[in-house]
């Protein structure tokens, strides 16, 4: 699942505007049909799945991550993310908003620069 704000969405603006080029979307954060869809999707396969993929990690998880509180402006996409963190059973969770290569336990990778095989 997509999504995740960006922090330097006021540098990205002024890029587009001096050279034009799109680097800043509108449609970054989820969308509640897309919320729907991941529910939806998990529930279909009772709650059970191997592997997460999703830009940005739960608010659980961030403060372990960067020691410090999430993005505000990520305050429902974490939060929907908590619930599938503590709701659904996953073998692996890979994220990758936080720029950084570190497995935090066991079920939480955080990707950057790193190629993964998933080879559950």
């Amino acid at each position: 699942m997509g999504g995740g704000y960006s922090l330097d969405k006021g540098w990205r603006l002024n890029f587009q505007s001096y050279y034009g080029d799109k680097i800043w979307f509108e449609q970054e954060m989820p969308t509640p049909a897309e919320y729907h869809r991941a529910i939806a999707n998990l529930r279909e396969h009772r709650m059970q799945v191997d592997c997460i993929l999703t830009h940005t990690a739960p608010r659980l998880i961030i403060p372990r991550v960067i020691h410090r509180a999430p993005d505000p402006h990520e305050a429902e996409l974490n939060g929907f993310l908590d619930w599938v963190y503590t709701e659904v059973d996953f073998k692996r969770w890979y994220f990758g908003h936080l720029h950084m290569d570190e497995q935090l336990n066991d079920q939480m990778i955080a990707c950057y620069e790193t190629i993964h095989i998933l080879d559950l």
